[in-house]
C-alpha cells in the first residue's frame, strides 16, 4: 500500500510539473520522501541481513534521485523511480501475505 502512496505522490508530481503548481510539487515530493524515510526506518537490518542493507541503500537512491528530479523538473529521473516503486511492489505483492510480517528466529 505505502508503495502505491509513492506512485500516486510521484504521478501528481508531474501533474503539478506540467501546471507549474511549485507549492504542488513540493508536496507530493515531501510526501513521497516521508514514506520512503518510514520505510527505510522499518528495515530489521538484523534479521533482514543484505536484502535490509539493500533496500535501505534502495531508498536512499529514490529519495536523492526525486530530489534531483524535482531540482531540475526532470520527468525522466522522476519515472525512473516509479519504475523501482513498482518493481519493489511487484515484488511484495507476490510474497504470500503469511510471512509479510515474518521475523526469523535465531538460535
Amino acid at each position: 500500500m505505502l508503495f502505491k502512496e509513492v506512485t500516486s505522490f510521484l504521478n501528481t508530481w508531474d501533474y503539478h510539473r506540467s501546471n507549474r503548481d511549485i507549492a504542488g510539487k513540493v508536496e507530493c515530493v515531501n510526501k513521497a520522501i516521508q514514506i520512503l524515510l518510514g520505510l527505510k526506518e522499518c528495515l530489521d537490518t538484523d534479521a533482514g541481513g543484505s536484502l535490509a542493507e539493500t533496500l535501505s541503500e534502495l531508498y536512499d537512491y529514490c529519495i536523492r534521485i526525486i530530489i534531483r528530479a524535482n531540482a531540475q523538473n526532470d520527468e525522466q529521473r522522476m519515472r525512473e523511480v516509479l519504475f523501482i516503486i513498482s518493481e519493489l511492489n511487484l515484488a511484495w505483492e507476490t510474497i504470500p501475505p503469511s510471512y509479510h510480517n515474518f521475523r526469523s528466529v535465531k538460535s
